[in-house]
């Protein structure tokens, strides 16, 4: 399961983590490296005032994710905490919307 912050559905990265209204969630099968789901979901705690970063981590941590994709270096911040506490791996990326991440990141690529 990947995960890439995003500012908006047409596909534009926020840079604070715990600010973007939309999270892109991809599943991908191990096993042939194919896609099994992709969806967009909208950051539930948009409209927190303290520690947005921190509940999204919990958040995205509920729904299992074994990694996710950031603009953001949040080393040393609570999310990242979170994240080495709980075995979800980060990566950055440079990539502008979920398409160019899974492209980056050779998800679905392999041949069925």
């Amino acid at each position: 399961m990947e995960i890439l912050t995003r500012e908006q559905r047409n596909g534009k990265n926020r840079t604070h983590f715990g600010e973007a209204p939309y999270f892109g969630l991809v599943t991908v099968r191990t096993s042939d490296d194919q896609i099994e789901h992709r969806e967009i979901l909208a950051n539930p705690h948009l409209q927190v005032e303290k520690a947005k970063g921190i509940h999204v981590g919990e958040w995205l941590m509920g729904l299992k994710a074994d990694v996710v994709l950031l603009r953001e270096d949040i080393q040393g911040k609570g999310p990242a905490y979170l994240f080495a506490d709980a075995g979800v791996e980060t990566r950055p990326t440079r990539a502008k919307n979920l398409t160019e991440a899974m492209v980056e990141q050779k998800v679905g690529m392999s041949p069925a």
